[in-house]
């Protein structure tokens, strides 16, 4: 289909309106009256030509102080008026000509000219407009986290190699029925955090312009992640777009909300891979704060997580497979072994050059240093389902972490994957970088052991066709020509030999991002 984009046909014009003025009460329409008192009716006006005092027309004010036309007539001999009424009947016989309308459409707009605005209520009449914009503080505030988090993307940009993730699909979407509640509310304690990798995780794998462009907004504006979506063609994100407007308007019982989808800057290997943010804008300061005070919203159509431009570190180092606990007693030891091998190697050593540069540690020495950071170390072991029907424990690593420094965090993260932790009891670990869950997608945990499903009052939202059908059609392409199929190769992407998960999350292994 082509879509004209140029000037309208003048063919097309059919009528122009030029009058600005109002028809005085219980004026006859079919009557004009001339400025010697006069009235002449339809059929007379054919027989009378118009002219001003001085050829032309003129222009006076009326009664109202606003500019209307008075024309004076004069009798035109008969053979000009039979000429005109001739030429009049004859148009109306041969039907109308389009060049002569445009012509005269022409004339008729050069003449015109506008009535004087109508004057402006006065102020306390005016309806308010609702503001988009944030207080003072706030607008400072977020100048100041735009600004630091354009400079994080720029300085990952310079160094970032991309690689591609091993992937598996979750399994199909299920629907429960919407209850009277539009969205779940937020548990006594609070929703979870959500451990991500990089402080920048928001805006992974979006393309430079688009995160610049988002960034430089200068309404107000925030970023949410869908829960159970990732990255899809632009027909499908167009969808999922909807549903988050539909969602946050439903809600919140607000209009004209405007969502925008990612655009990747490196096209992902699958479906459940980054980029996974799309941008919330034309909101106001308070459905904003509404917004970012929940974090977390599950409605029965579609459930997102809420970011502002305001960056957080990273606290999750990683997981480790091989430790045997069994106990609490068990978590205890380990623990503290991880602890004293950090004290005596590489990690120790950086923790102190990196706190050293940071003014949060007024006047302390390097020991003092340290230990108040190694303090907030802890370890949390979870069970994860084998390939067969049994599971094994792993132990998430987690250190808060002092500075603002996404260079300092990973040389931190390679440290922590270069240590070796044998324990004679426990056995010897095994480090990994963890996950990405489908669901909110966090690092420390796969899909299957997502915390967010059991959050009292969580709707499973209704599946959306056109994913399920995208998501099925990638599932098949998968089976039909995943893995290689000659002599003694595998005959998909999880068959006996390939590295695959069955915890249902995109499996990132110790090469990949830091």
């Amino acid at each position: 289909m082509t879509c004209n984009r140029g000037n309208p046909d003048p063919v097309n014009v059919t009528s122009t309106t030029l009058g600005n003025e109002p028809s005085p009460p219980n004026a006859n329409e079919n009557l004009v009256s001339t400025p010697d008192g006069r009235n002449l009716t339809g059929e007379e006006i054919a027989d009378v030509g118009m002219e001003d005092a001085d050829g032309g027309m003129s222009t006076t004010p009326s009664h109202r102080g606003k500019p209307l036309r008075q024309l004076k007539f004069v009798k035109l001999p008969a053979a000009v008026s039979d000429d005109l009424r001739g030429r009049k009947r004859q148009r109306v016989d041969h039907g109308t000509n389009p060049n002569d309308e445009a012509n005269t459409v022409a004339r008729s707009l050069s003449d015109f000219s506008p009535s004087p605005a109508a004057e402006s209520p006065s102020p306390a009449a005016k309806t308010p407009k609702r503001t988009t914009e944030n207080p003072p503080d706030e607008v400072a505030a977020e100048a100041a986290a735009t600004k630091a988090v354009i400079q994080r993307l720029l300085d990952q940009k310079a160094k970032k190699a991309t690689k591609a993730e091993l992937i598996t699909n979750p399994g199909p979407l299920t629907t429960s029925p919407p209850t009277a509640a539009t969205y779940t509310p937020t548990p006594e304690d609070g929703f979870l955090p959500i451990h991500p990798r990089t402080s920048t995780h928001v805006f992974e794998n979006i393309a430079e312009n688009q995160q610049l462009d988002w960034l430089n907004l200068t309404s107000t504006r925030l970023f949410i992640q869908p829960l159970m979506h990732g990255y899809y063609p632009a027909d499908i994100a167009q969808e999922i777009a909807s549903r988050l407007k539909e969602a946050i308007e439903n809600m919140l019982d607000i209009p004209n909300v405007k969502v925008a989808p990612p655009i990747a800057d490196v096209t992902p290997p699958a479906a459940d891979c980054a980029p996974f943010t799309y941008l919330v804008h034309n909101i106001s300061t308070n459905t904003y704060n509404r917004l970012l005070e929940q974090h977390i919203w599950i409605s029965p159509k579609i459930g997102f997580v809420v970011y502002s431009s305001k960056t957080t570190m990273p606290s999750y180092l990683g997981a480790l497979k091989g430790i045997n606990i069994t106990d609490n007693q068990d978590v205890t030891m380990f623990r503290d072994f991880v602890l004293d091998i950090f004290w005596r190697g590489e990690v120790a050593q950086l923790l102190a050059e990196m706190s050293e540069r940071d003014s949060i540690f007024p006047e302390m020495d390097a020991e003092s240093r340290v230990a108040n950071i190694l303090k907030t170390f802890t370890v949390r072991p979870i069970e994860v389902k084998t390939k067969g029907s049994g599971t094994v424990t792993w132990i998430n690593l987690y250190l808060d972490f002092p500075t603002e420094s996404d260079d300092d965090w990973s040389l931190l993260v390679d440290a922590v994957l270069k240590t070796k932790l044998e324990h004679s009891l426990l056995g010897a670990g095994i480090y990994d970088r963890g996950w990405t869950c489908h669901v909110c997608h966090g690092a420390d945990h796969p899909t299957g052991l997502c915390p967010f499903p059991n959050v009292p009052g969580w709707f499973q939202p209704i599946p959306i066709t056109p994913v399920v059908e995208y998501r099925a059609k990638l599932n098949s392409n998968n089976a039909r020509g995943g893995g290689h199929r000659g002599r003694g190769g595998a005959r998909g992407n999880n068959a006996r030999g390939n590295k695959g998960s069955r915890g249902r999350g995109t499996h990132t292994h110790n090469s990949d991002r830091r």
